[in-house]
């Protein structure tokens, strides 16, 4: 299975480690969510090691963010949708949504 590799390291530290301290996470406790070794988990974090896509799902749902957050593509781990009034209707994360108001969102 092919890895994703990231443009910039920093990135994927910088985010992988702010959201595991964030939730409060030992880089175990987090490998074991994910189920990888901790020597694995140094590759892909410190060490610039390709994550196996199968990995880097796993890794944005133990840490309830999206995988776009995790590459640097995204800059928040949750999006708000919010109505055309600017009235917040839900917060999806990791592509669910995990919040909702009585208005129906369509995600596409």
């Amino acid at each position: 299975m092919r890895g994703v590799r990231f443009n910039d390291r920093g990135v994927r530290k910088t985010n992988i480690e702010k959201r595991r301290k964030e939730l409060h996470l030992s880089q175990s406790e987090l490998c074991a969510k994910v189920g990888i070794c901790r020597t694995s988990y140094h590759l892909y974090v410190f060490k610039g090691k390709p994550i196996p896509s199968d990995k880097l799902i796993r890794l944005a749902q133990a840490l309830d963010c999206s995988t776009d957050y995790l590459l640097g593509i995204a800059k928040y781990t949750h999006i708000t949708v919010a109505d055309n009034m600017g009235v917040p209707v839900a917060v999806i994360s990791n592509s669910k949504i995990v919040e909702h108001s009585n208005y129906k969102v369509l995600l596409a």
